[in-house]
């Protein structure tokens, strides 16, 4: 689920996305603004925030998958060489 929010659009503040108390919901959560998992939630998998926080309530059930693989540029290494990809979908005359 992916919810992006216009910094002009009336919400609930910074909140993009609320779990209320006792919901459960399995699948990542992508928001622009923080998301919030109220008392009780449970939540399964990814939680992603652009521009804000995620913020556990005091007694949710939050399951994260592992982690099976090291970015590139993990502890302590250089990140890989950045490199341009070959022009797409160009037409011109």
């Amino acid at each position: 689920m992916v919810k992006y929010a216009d910094p002009g659009e009336a919400s609930l503040g910074t909140i993009g996305i609320a779990l209320k108390n006792k919901v459960q919901f399995q699948g990542g959560l992508v928001a622009r603004r923080s998301i919030l998992t109220e008392t009780n939630a449970i939540a399964q998998g990814p939680l992603v925030s652009v521009d804000g926080v995620v913020v556990a309530g005091q007694s949710n059930n939050l399951s994260f998958p592992p982690v099976e693989f090291l970015p590139a540029g993990g502890l302590g290494q250089p990140p890989p060489p950045a490199r341009l990809l070959d022009v797409r979908d160009y037409e011109g005359g």
